[in-house]
């Protein structure tokens, strides 16, 4: 789950002004990096100080980070407005300067989906219009940013269509006894004229998740990068693919006769390959590299239990970089058999360290395990030479529903990472489990991995702490991350993890 300055049933502007252009996509960019550093009217000094300037409704939680971008609006000139998903299905667009609608567009229904409208949209200049970019359920969909009217929309599976259709139901999603669990829970983004989009099973007994790249102009196909092969399959430039997934077949997609027959297109199709990607890529312009981090794949020797025997296919729970193309370029990953659904599931953040005698290029982000790992971008330890990271620290037990959830925020002027950590087996409040495991806000030496300081006894806060699903933001001196239970945002020191305002 991805909360940031967000309230269960509606969205807040407290004071303050975050550059907007850094805003556009989940974590502030490419580099999902979620420091803002142009933020210069809120500081530790005033802080304190802040409060709520508007807020704005809508239907249902709202799980993913809002994002800010200056449009074009008929009538109304430039103007600055919020975008967020809504678990109403709703897609909102609110004016920044009051919170009042500007336009709100409905999503189709997933009914058999866990986590449907858990993203983030993407603001992408696309031939000179903006364009809003958006997964909710099985459905990616391009809208017009100025008016919210849909410009096309690619499905990642057969479109959940109605039982008993064709004597079968390869499409039936039904929350009960549903076969079909696609779903976006990745937030996309924008290279060079192609979206990339991340889709997810949710770690179900039927499903195989994957990567796609999608024409940012029209929608159709471009590449799907199938994690459990390590095969790319590439349409026909004649080829207008708007459905695809890595397991349905040719009728239930409606493919093109012959089309998975096409080299890459001919990967495996088991209906429990894993592949799941439930976090955001990061994207390199100069390496022309996606970054991604995978979910996990239980597995086991039983045949009665559609699981794949062990190891894990060779791309989950790894991190791994793909070329603008989707051609595999590396892959490493913690461990080979986990059944303890360790998964990746933050956004990896892009940064670089001084390690070794050298500034080195990194990818970091961290796992349910409740290590951070730090890459370099091209694979390669070029200290050890081998494809191995220059460091990794743990900082909790972690577990299923414990470690690092989320993305961290990334200072490379201050050196510093910031990440929230999960609850684990713990539950804060319920007299009836143990605490969250303690502590749950994190700093680290960007260069070394060591640990800064957390919110601890030893640094004056006595436990428990409470836990946290959601990603950290940071702005000079200052980190932001929310609570669970309860809708609470947390700003604290960044140099001592005080807590300076909640």
């Amino acid at each position: 789950m991805r909360q940031n300055l967000a309230f269960p049933d509606g969205v807040a502007v407290l004071s303050g002004d975050l550059e907007p252009s850094r805003q556009r996509s989940l974590a502030g960019g490419p580099r999902r990096q979620a420091f803002y550093g142009d933020e210069s009217i809120i500081t530790p000094a005033n802080v304190a100080n802040l409060g709520v300037r508007w807020t704005h409704a809508a239907g249902g939680a709202i799980t993913g980070s809002p994002v800010v971008a200056d449009v074009e609006v008929p009538g109304e000139g430039v103007i600055r407005v919020v975008y967020f998903l809504a678990w109403d299905r709703n897609v909102y667009a609110v004016r920044f300067i009051d919170g009042s609608l500007l336009w709100k567009t409905p999503t189709d229904e997933q009914p058999n989906a866990t986590f449907p409208t858990a993203t983030t949209v993407d603001v992408a200049d696309v031939d000179g219009r903006d364009v809003v970019f958006v997964g909710s359920g099985e459905v990616f969909y391009a809208l017009e940013a100025a008016t919210g009217t849909e410009d096309w929309r690619f499905t990642v599976g057969t479109g959940c269509g109605t039982l008993g259709v064709g004597g079968s139901f390869p499409g039936f999603c039904n929350r009960f006894i549903g076969d079909e669990r696609n779903e976006i829970e990745g937030s996309a983004f924008v290279a060079n004229g192609t979206v990339f989009v991340t889709m997810d099973v949710n770690d179900k007994a039927v499903g195989k998740g994957g990567m796609y790249g999608l024409d940012a102009r029209d929608g159709r196909m471009r590449w799907f990068f199938d994690l459990e092969s390590g095969m790319t399959c590439r349409p026909d430039p004649t080829d207008v693919i708007r459905q695809y997934d890595p397991y349905h077949g040719e009728a239930a997609l409606n493919l093109p006769a012959g089309f998975l027959t096409k080299p890459g297109c001919d990967h495996p199709r088991n209906r429990n390959g894993c592949g799941n990607i439930w976090s955001s890529p990061a994207v390199d312009f100069e390496r022309e590299a996606i970054y991604l981090a995978s979910s996990n794949c239980d597995t086991d020797f039983d045949a009665g239990t559609g699981e794949p025997e062990p190891p894990m296919p060779p791309y989950d729970e790894a991190i791994f970089a793909l070329s603008f193309d989707g051609d595999p370029v590396w892959v490493w990953r913690p461990r080979e058999i986990d059944n303890a659904d360790l998964a990746f599931g933050g956004a990896p953040n892009l940064f670089e360290i001084n390690f070794g005698g050298a500034m080195r290029q990194v990818v970091g982000v961290g796992n349910k395990d409740g290590s951070y790992y730090v890459l370099d971008r091209d694979g390669t330890n070029q200290v050890t030479g081998l494809v191995e990271p220059y460091w990794q620290t743990k900082v909790v037990p972690g577990g299923d529903i414990g470690g690092i959830l989320a993305t961290a925020s990334v200072d490379e002027g201050d050196r510093r990472i910031y990440f929230s950590t999960a609850a684990g087996d713990g539950v804060v409040n319920d007299p009836g489990r143990k605490p969250a495991q303690q502590p749950t806000l994190h700093a680290l030496d960007m260069d070394s991995g060591a640990i800064l300081w957390q919110n601890d006894a030893a640094n004056g806060f006595p436990p428990p702490q409470l836990a946290s699903f959601g990603p950290t933001s940071a702005s000079p001196g200052l980190v932001y991350f929310n609570q669970v239970p309860l809708a609470v945002l947390r700003i604290h020191d960044a140099a001592t993890g005080a807590e300076l305002k909640r």
